[in-house]
C-alpha cells in the first residue's frame, strides 16, 4: 500500500519516472497490484498524448521548407504534414479512451480549457 501511495504521490507530482518505478515495484501478490498494473498502462496513454500534443505543436509550428526539401514536389511537404497531423489525431482520441480528461490530476496534468 505505501509503494501505491508513493506512487500516486509522484504521479500527481508530475514525477513520471518515480510513479512507474513504484508502480513496477508492486508485488503481484499484494491487494493493490491491479491498481498498480492499470496505472502503469495509463501512464504509458499519458506519455502517448503527450508526445502526440508535441508533434502536433512541432507540424504546427513548421516554418517554410527549407533547401532541404528543393526535390519534393510542390505542397508535397504539406500533404504528408495534413496526414500526419490526422494520425497524430486519431491516436490522442484513441488514447483518451484510456485516460480521459478528467482523470489528468492523477498525472500532474490539467486538461486543455474547451474554447468555444
Amino acid at each position: 500500500m505505501l509503494l501505491d501511495a508513493l506512487a500516486d504521490y509522484h504521479a500527481q507530482a508530475g514525477e513520471w519516472e518515480g510513479a512507474e518505478k513504484c508502480w513496477r515495484a508492486s508485488p503481484v501478490q499484494e491487494p493493490l497490484f491491479h491498481s498498480a498494473a492499470c496505472r502503469l498502462v495509463q501512464l504509458q496513454a499519458i506519455r502517448g498524448r503527450h508526445y502526440a500534443a508535441a508533434g502536433q505543436a512541432a507540424l504546427s509550428n513548421r516554418r517554410a521548407p527549407s533547401g532541404a526539401f528543393e526535390l519534393m514536389l510542390p505542397k508535397n511537404q504539406k500533404a504528408r504534414d495534413d496526414e500526419t497531423h490526422k494520425r497524430l489525431l486519431k491516436y490522442d482520441v484513441a488514447l483518451e479512451r484510456v485516460v480521459p480528461k478528467k482523470e489528468f490530476w492523477r498525472y500532474g496534468m490539467q486538461p486543455k480549457s474547451q474554447e468555444p
